[in-house]
């Protein structure tokens, strides 16, 4: 226990930048006496932040990791945004407080932001699914627009707008074209000089 307040206050050794943990999910474990923790750190910012992230980040979410059609990914957004803003006005496929007292629901839209991840099972439209494979893509900490695309995990992870994706996608196919084209023409010059005449 003795050893527990010594971490915790700021008496233990200092951890130089070498001894730092990484930020990737991976756990971290020590043992103090007879008490073994053991810590994992995520970075926040390679999460999509459910009160900040632009409207076709969160219907990209909802699509690509939720697995929903556009029509349903538009409806479940529009509830999502209903929840946090401040106002009773519905969005055009949303979900304000009659609604969910129509859908029999114990819960209302706060009007303000997400409070926690979590809080995201209360809004209509929400299955127990959708928030399990939502979840571990969203955080409500990073105050972002966006996310920190330089982490690759995530970019494997969980696809981002289309037209972010799309426009990777047309330089990726051009990156590879100007390979293949300079394999071609390497291609053509060793040709001309393997079969040149003496």
């Amino acid at each position: 226990r003795a050893g527990l307040t010594e971490l915790w206050s700021g008496e233990r050794p200092r951890v130089t930048q070498e001894g730092w943990w990484a930020a990737d999910g991976q756990p971290h474990t020590w043992t103090d006496g007879d008490i073994a923790l053991s810590v994992v750190a995520y970075d926040e910012s390679a999460r999509i932040d459910l009160n900040t992230a632009a409207e076709p980040l969160l219907k990209g979410l909802l699509q690509n990791v939720g697995g929903l059609d556009p029509d349903t990914a538009q409806r479940t957004l529009d509830a999502i945004l209903d929840w946090k803003d401040a106002d009773d006005l519905r969005h055009p496929n949303g979900a304000e407080a009659s609604d969910y007292q129509s859908a029999g629901s114990k819960y209302a839209p706060t009007n303000s932001p997400f409070e926690s991840v979590g809080e995201v099972q209360r809004v209509l439209g929400m299955t127990p699914a959708l928030t399990a494979r939502l979840v571990p893509n969203l955080t409500v900490y990073s105050r972002q627009a966006g996310v920190n695309l330089a982490l690759a995990a995530f970019v494997a992870a969980c696809a981002v707008h289309d037209q972010l994706r799309h426009q990777a996608v047309v330089k990726w196919r051009h990156r590879i074209a100007l390979i293949q084209g300079a394999v071609d023409a390497d291609a053509k010059a060793a040709r001309r000089v393997v079969f040149a005449d003496p």
